[in-house]
């Protein structure tokens, strides 16, 4: 083009004004009552509950509930300020404490269970609960980390990955024992693992700058 001052001024023209992105906190707070409620329907319409729904009887499952919820939204805090470029999150050690911690309580609760957690079969009960949860969620993370894009989106989503896993591991202590058999423990691990990869695998070309 031999003009470019008509370019720039026809691009100026045209420009609408970009709208300012809402403190973490407040797409947090926002995001985490639609992403639990969509999982809960989730869960209700395909009618899978492992044990019934109820609040965690006991300490242990009531710490697990709440540690597991916890995680599940610093995880997800942590993908939403990484898509925003120039904004530091410095929830990273908190996030890695926390998961040591939750491995720390699980796996006490291996070691101490003297019988099954879980009747024989309930696995596959198990995966489909964490899947069926954690879809909708994932799907959720997804659009709001493509509100603000970002420049690494392995890293935004690997990080909501994490606390849509975590926060499907929630849902399923209000209706799930926090002590559990090995094999159930490796079947909750392996639905997480899915649910992450899905998160990466789906959300790299929408989240991508």
């Amino acid at each position: 083009m031999a003009d470019h001052e008509k370019l720039i001024d026809e691009l100026c023209a045209r420009a609408a004004p970009v709208r300012r992105v809402a403190p973490v906190w407040k797409r947090l707070c926002l995001l985490l009552p639609l992403m639990l409620g969509l999982a809960g329907l989730s869960v209700i319409s395909f009618k899978i509950a492992v044990g019934g729904w109820s609040v965690p009887s006991n300490s242990s499952d009531m710490a697990n509930a709440v540690l597991c919820l916890l995680l599940g939204a610093i995880g997800l805090a942590q993908a939403l300020a990484m898509s925003v470029p120039g904004l530091a999150w410095r929830g990273r050690r908190l996030l890695l404490g926390g998961i040591a911690a939750w491995l720390a309580m699980t796996g006490t609760g291996l070691e101490t269970s003297s019988f099954p957690a879980v009747v024989p079969g309930e696995q596959p009960v198990c995966f489909a609960f964490l899947l069926a949860a954690g879809l909708p969620m994932a799907t959720i993370a997804i659009l709001a980390l493509r509100r603000t894009r970002s420049l690494d989106p392995v890293r935004a989503l690997i990080a909501a990955g994490v606390g849509v896993g975590f926060l499907s591991f929630g849902l399923l202590a209000f209706c799930h024992p926090a002590t559990v058999s090995t094999s159930d423990f490796v079947t909750h691990v392996m639905a997480a693992l899915v649910l992450g990869l899905l998160t990466l695998a789906v959300g790299r070309k929408f989240v991508a700058a």
